[in-house]
């Protein structure tokens, strides 16, 4: 009877220690997701008005001569590309990470295009062209 009613304690034990552990993870990890999301938050809101008053927008709505009077190219092309291709975390480009996705993409073959979208039609058996002749 004694041995029961120890083993019972420990089994109290134990399962009651995971209820409160399990309890505390749940809570930490609720904590972990919410700070998650009001970060992301805060800096998509950073990353917009980042892109709202950036210079390169008051200069895009100049015309071609008022661009040329202050001595900018007449096309836009560089400041679009500037802020379409900028990374919100950093608020600018990020070439240096281009050689990285370049190897990448080069040591996992899975990521890489298949050889017949690649290939000319006509080349390959899956892209055949057929002639076409007027109609008389």
């Amino acid at each position: 009877m004694m041995k029961s009613k120890s083993t019972l304690r420990y089994l109290l034990m134990v399962v009651s220690a995971l209820l409160i552990g399990t309890s505390f993870y749940s809570c930490r990890n609720e904590e972990n997701q919410n700070t998650e999301k009001e970060i992301v938050s805060i800096s998509a809101q950073n990353y917009k008005d980042f892109l709202e008053n950036h210079p390169f927008r008051k200069t895009m709505k100049m015309s071609k001569k008022e661009r040329q009077a202050i001595g900018l190219p007449p096309n836009k092309w560089y400041e679009q590309e500037w802020l379409y291709t900028s990374d919100p975390a950093l608020l600018r480009p990020a070439p240096e990470r281009v050689h990285q996705l370049q190897q990448l993409i080069a040591e996992n073959p899975q990521m890489r295009t298949p050889l017949e979208v690649l290939q000319i039609h006509g080349q390959s058996g899956a892209l055949t062209m057929w002639e076409v002749e007027p109609i008389p």
